[in-house]
């Protein structure tokens, strides 16, 4: 449990977040005039990673286990987001289905209704959960490797030698 910990800070950062941006104040416009926005939360989950991997390796000691942790905390965080559009999107689907781009899909998509759309892209959409993991064990690696060169590593180890 306690390496799942960064993972489960990240599903109970995103899960009001949201809540709100697609229930409480819903937004008419496209994912594509997000762009900018999109990218520095990505930049910002991927150097979470790297935290968490730092942090990891910086208690235990062994660098490897940056790449563990993370790739534990892009897991379980992304698993729990995924989950949380997926409860979002069932039981606000009036809402939801007013968004411009699941609009557009739908009108692209084979499925008869727009749950079985919003469905069946929440279970294509898993499939980044490995690639996630991927990307959180290369960063968490980075951190593990700076870990034990951080002053604290450095003065835990000669309090452990005394």
């Amino acid at each position: 449990m306690r390496d799942c910990r960064y993972g489960l800070y990240t599903g109970a950062l995103f899960l009001p977040l949201i809540v709100l941006l697609k229930v409480v104040f819903p937004s008419t416009r496209s994912d594509d005039e997000y762009g900018t926005t999109i990218l520095w939360i990505y930049l910002a989950t991927f150097l979470y990673y790297g935290t968490a991997g730092f942090l990891g390796a910086r208690r235990s000691g062994r660098p490897r286990d940056g790449i563990r942790i993370s790739a534990l905390t892009a897991l379980v965080g992304m698993t729990l987001i995924l989950a949380t559009f997926a409860a979002v999107d069932n039981v606000f689907l009036e809402t939801v289905s007013k968004e411009v781009d699941k609009i557009r899909g739908f009108e692209r998509s084979h499925y008869a209704s727009m749950r079985a759309y919003i469905n069946w892209s929440m279970l294509e959409g898993a499939v980044v959960l490995p690639v996630f993991a991927a990307i959180g064990a290369a960063f968490g690696g980075v951190g593990g490797v700076l870990a034990p060169v951080s002053r604290y590593s450095v003065e835990r180890r000669r309090v452990s030698l005394i």
